[in-house]
């Protein structure tokens, strides 16, 4: 069998090859460059977005403000004292003295509310005759006029004997706080309390502080 040598250079074309030869052989193509408008017009699509977006929102702030605006806006709500407390202030009108203990007139409006419910209905109206400026008498004077005089005796009587209700009812609130001791309390201690240690009672009382009696009720010669 005759085989053919050829001994000049071997030219090469691209018609030897085959489709998948030629696209791998092809020179690589410069990317088309984005035509100016088209920038353009992708700039001007996220500027509306954005401006639509902010004239939405400040639609909706401002529907938010003229709703709240055109609605009456609601009082502020008045602050009302608890009843002990009320309870407390209307004690220290009808007894005269201002330093009583706010836990020992809980303990009594508490046990009043227990023991008697006519009396304890009876104190809101009582509060309500409170004024300013007003002494124990006249107090007393105008629950007795109002028809209240039972409950503002009632708790004139409770500070003074430390206890609330009569009978099987009855509830001790206070002992060596009941105002029955108080005008003795420097020199005579309650029933069942001492002033100091063993033979305390041979000590020389300490002097009474009684204040003269004022000029008007001083009778004249």
């Amino acid at each position: 069998m005759a085989t053919r040598i050829c001994l000049g250079p071997v030219k090469e074309t691209r018609d030897e090859f085959g489709p998948l030869e030629t696209a791998l052989l092809a020179p690589p193509m410069a990317a088309a460059a984005p035509h100016p408008n088209a920038r353009r017009g992708a700039a001007t699509t996220r500027r509306h977005i954005v401006v639509g977006i902010s004239a939405a929102l400040g639609f909706f702030s401002f529907g938010r403000l003229s709703s709240a605006a055109g609605q009456v806006q609601p009082a502020a709500p008045r602050i009302v004292p608890p009843p002990e407390a009320e309870f407390l202030a209307l004690s220290r009108a009808l007894t005269g003295h201002h330093d009583l203990n706010a836990r020992t007139a809980g303990r009594m409006w508490a046990a009043f509310g227990r023991t008697d419910a006519t009396l304890f209905a009876d104190f809101p109206a009582l509060v309500h005759l409170r004024r300013h400026g007003q002494t124990a008498p006249e107090l007393l004077r105008s629950a007795q006029t109002a028809g209240l005089g039972d409950a503002a005796l009632a708790v004139v009587t409770a500070w003074y004997t430390g206890t609330v209700g009569t009978g099987a009812k009855v509830e001790v609130v206070a002992y060596a706080d009941a105002l029955m001791y108080w005008p003795t309390r420097d020199a005579m201690p309650p029933p069942s309390y001492v002033l100091g240690g063993p033979a305390w009672w041979v000590e020389p009382p300490p002097p009474l502080r009684v204040s003269s009696p004022p000029r008007s009720a001083v009778s004249a010669p």
